[in-house]
């Protein structure tokens, strides 16, 4: 790890140009993704990028309600409510909630409580980090013969492709019959990736997109579930901290609603989720 400190190198950083330093390669670098994922990934780093700043990002006002009602739901399913105290494996149950949360978005209901189609993912996510670490201990001649054998990315695809090959096969025959904005086009993680491919076959391809929906499920599941179990233990060290924030939710709750603009004004939860990830 590099750790880079003082005004003038962090000016440096932020002045380079994606050819100099580049976090999508680093990613890429990072988790072996032609390996572990596949090789697409790499190749175009930014195409999911996209979908993610574009169509997925202006519709998470539309879907605020849904992913609220699933953290309910999911909450109730893995941590229930009891007259004792309880153990709970926080990480464990914070990988299922997270995972029902976004894919409520991503695929929406009913699919989205499937419990192998929840497991396909967590186990993918941890899979991809597990063999990553692996590989990287290889020098980079013997990276492809230990991705072949570690990574179990084909079994993971495969498994896509059962609870997605189907719909994808009847959306692209829809399109072709009846355009891009064919009546009752579901609003989904699927329908904005094949909006996004500009009509290129080989991100069109069954394969193609149920390993973007890996890929996508890995980002979220990850790094939201990390943040998630690091600011639990954080305020669990820190109890004092309860208060203060529980009165800040109330409060803008209160004025905004439940709804995005309201995430937006949590200022003292915002610096809170900060300080617990801070290195």
């Amino acid at each position: 790890m590099v750790v880079v400190s003082g005004p003038e190198k962090i000016n440096d950083i932020r002045k380079a140009t994606l050819e100099q330093l580049s976090s999508a390669d680093a990613f890429v670098d990072l988790l072996q993704t032609d390996y572990t994922i596949d090789r697409s990934i790499g190749a175009n780093p930014y195409d999911l990028a996209e979908v993610i700043r574009g169509a997925f990002t202006r519709n998470i006002s539309t879907c605020f309600a849904d992913i609220q009602d699933e953290i309910k739901a999911a909450f109730i399913d893995n941590v229930p409510m009891t007259e004792d105290w309880i153990e709970v494996p926080a990480y464990e149950k914070i990988l299922q909630i997270i995972c029902r949360a976004s894919n409520r978005m991503f695929v929406g209901l009913p699919l989205c409580r499937n419990p192998d189609y929840l497991k396909l993912n967590i186990d993918f996510t941890i899979d991809v980090f597990v063999c990553a670490r692996i590989i990287n201990l290889f020098p980079t001649f013997m990276k492809p013969l230990v991705g072949s054998i570690v990574t179990p990315r084909r079994r993971a695809t495969a498994k896509a492709e059962k609870f997605f090959g189907q719909t994808i096969q009847e959306r692209l025959y829809q399109e072709k019959i009846h355009g891009k904005d064919w009546p009752g086009k579901p609003n989904d993680m699927l329908s904005w990736l094949l909006d996004a491919s500009n009509g290129k076959e080989e991100r069109r391809t069954v394969r193609s997109l149920c390993t973007k929906m890996l890929f996508t499920n890995l980002g979220a599941i990850h790094t939201t579930s990390n943040a998630f179990t690091t600011a639990l233990y954080a305020l669990a060290a820190h109890p004092e901290y309860v208060e203060t924030l529980r009165n800040e939710v109330e409060s803008v709750i209160k004025e905004e609603g439940n709804t995005k603009a309201a995430m937006g004004k949590m200022n003292q939860l915002d610096s809170f989720l900060k300080e617990a990830q801070r290195l």
